[in-house]
Parts: structure tokens; C-alpha cells; sequence
């Protein structure tokens, strides 16, 4: 329906019950079909703007939400991108990435990371650089309905896990006792320990922050209005008004939604993190 997926072994698939459950994926396939089609590339525009070539954007159907971001510390002013790649990743998060029995669960997908991982594992990738602009990479979240953007590739607990890895595996490669390997191990630590304070949502530090002096997200936050204008005339508003992403009920009146978001603090920083259902592609 939606075509291949071109994911590379670096891209990252991560499914978390934090961002949401789907009793069935027909929503969340409703709100790809209103993602822009296309077979040749397009330079999209990365200025958080609503338009039909601007990142980030959004759709919407019913209790789904596909939100398609540019991530890293630095973004450049265009990144190039086939339409119709963007709706076969998301359709593959659906339907196969994050699809487990019965359920469907919410989650994210990055594109290929190689250009970010050589960076960081270079003798001159030190976190508090500025980072290439050719580093950033694109990601592809399928979530319940949220008022704003979750930039899953820049707050995501294992973004950091995942690059701290790659570090300690350069590291290997290196003779011991050198000073590069030293480098390295120190970066890979840094970012472990950037892990445990990070949470996807509200409060939020990139994972390339300094854990002892955390650092905001350099780029301009898209905001509330931001969403609003990229959802408008291609899906419904309903959820603006509510904070609270919607979730399925549990019998007791309250939203697992809402109870997940209860236990923020407690489960996201660095705990419960091999439950995580990841995998490269």
C-alpha cells in the first residue's frame, strides 16, 4: 500500500508503551494517507512554518498522530527527503516495527544515522562542539494525539543509550591506554549519564547535553500554535484543547494515558529501559 521502507543498519525502530497503545492500526494508517505523496525528492523547508513543504509536520486521525521531525543539535535550513519514503517508514512502525501480537504500540523511527555516529566517534566529536549540519537526521513518530512536538531523535532516553553505544564500540577499536580511547570512554560515560536525566516529555534535555549543567535544545521549540497550523485543514483540532495525550481507558475512569504520565519522573530516567522494544533495521 504505502511501498518499502529504505532503512539503513543504523536506523533506529523504537517502541515504548510511554508514547501510546492502538487497538488496531487503522487510524494511525489513516493519518499516513494524509501525509504529502511524492517519488522524487523534495528539499523541505526546516523552519517549523505550516506549509506543504515545512518541517516539522503533522497528521491526525482520530486517536493517532503521525508527527515527522528533523532532529540533532544543529539542523540545516533545507533537508532533502522522498514523500513517499516518509510514509512507507511510518507505515512500517505501524504495521511491523512496533506491531507485537494483538497490539500496536507507539514508537518512533530515525533515519540513517551514520553521518552522527562518525561524528561522535571521531577524535574531534566532542558533545559541546558544533556538530556538522549533515549530522542531523530525520524521525518519523507514531504517537497518540499530543499537542506538541515530542522530537523523540533529541529527548528520547535512547537516543543517548544508542550513541554512547556506538561510541564504546569505536572505543574498542582504539589501542588501550591511548588518549583517544580515553576521549572516548569519557563522551560514552557523558551520554550515559545524560541518559538518566532525560524524559521524553515536559522537562525535557537533548541527549547531548551537559548532565552537570543541562543545556536547552539550541534550535526554537515549534509550539502549541505550531501544530495547530500544520494539522489545519488536513485533520481535526479536537485534542488541542486537552494537555493530556489521549490513551484508552482502563475501567477506572482515568486514561492510561494519564497515568503513564503519573509515573514520568519515576520510569523514564534511565529506568525501565532494556523493557524497550528496540532493533536496528
Amino acid at each position: 500500500m504505502f511501498g518499502a521502507p529504505l532503512l539503513g543498519q543504523s536506523s533506529q525502530v523504537i517502541c515504548n508503551d510511554y508514547y501510546g497503545t492502538f487497538r488496531n492500526p487503522n487510524n494511525c494508517l489513516n493519518a499516513i494517507r494524509k501525509l504529502p505523496e511524492g517519488s522524487e525528492e523534495v528539499r523541505y523547508i526546516v523552519d517549523g512554518r505550516d506549509g506543504p513543504d515545512h518541517l516539522p509536520t503533522a497528521r491526525q486521525s482520530g486517536d493517532c498522530m503521525i508527527q515527522i521531525e528533523v532532529a540533532g543539535p544543529r539542523v540545516p535550513a533545507e533537508f532533502p527527503v522522498v514523500p513517499d519514503q516518509i510514509r512507507a517508514i511510518a507505515a512500517y512502525l505501524v504495521e511491523s516495527g512496533c506491531h507485537r501480537g494483538t497490539s500496536y504500540r507507539a514508537g518512533f523511527v530515525t533515519s540513517i544515522l551514520n553521518d552522527m555516529v562518525q561524528w561522535l566517534t571521531s577524535p574531534h566529536g566532542e558533545l559541546d562542539e558544533p556538530m556538522p549540519l549533515s549530522t542531523a537526521f530525520l524521525t518519523i513518530s507514531v504517537t497518540n494525539v499530543y499537542p506538541e512536538y515530542l522530537s523523540p531523535g533529541n529527548y528520547d532516553p535512547y537516543m543517548a543509550a544508542y550513541f554512547a553505544k556506538a561510541i564504546s564500540d569505536a572505543e574498542k577499536n582504539l589501542p588501550p591506554g591511548s588518549r583517544e580511547a580515553a576521549n572516548l570512554r569519557a563522551r560514552a560515560a557523558r551520554l550515559l549519564k545524560q541518559e538518566k536525566v532525560m524524559t521524553p516529555k515536559r522537562r525535557r534535555n537533548p541527549w547531548w547535553g551537559n548532565p552537570d549543567s543541562p543545556q536547552r535544545l539550541v534550535q526554537d521549540r515549534p509550539t502549541r500554535n505550531a501544530i495547530k497550523d500544520a494539522l489545519q485543514g488536513v485533520g481535526g483540532l479536537e485534542f488541542v484543547e486537552n494537555l493530556e495525550p489521549q490513551g484508552e481507558n482502563d475501567g477506572t475512569g482515568v486514561s492510561t494515558a494519564r497515568k503513564e504520565r503519573r509515573r514520568e519522573r519515576g520510569s523514564m530516567g534511565g529506568k525501565g529501559f532494556d523493557e524497550m522494544n528496540t532493533r536496528g533495521v
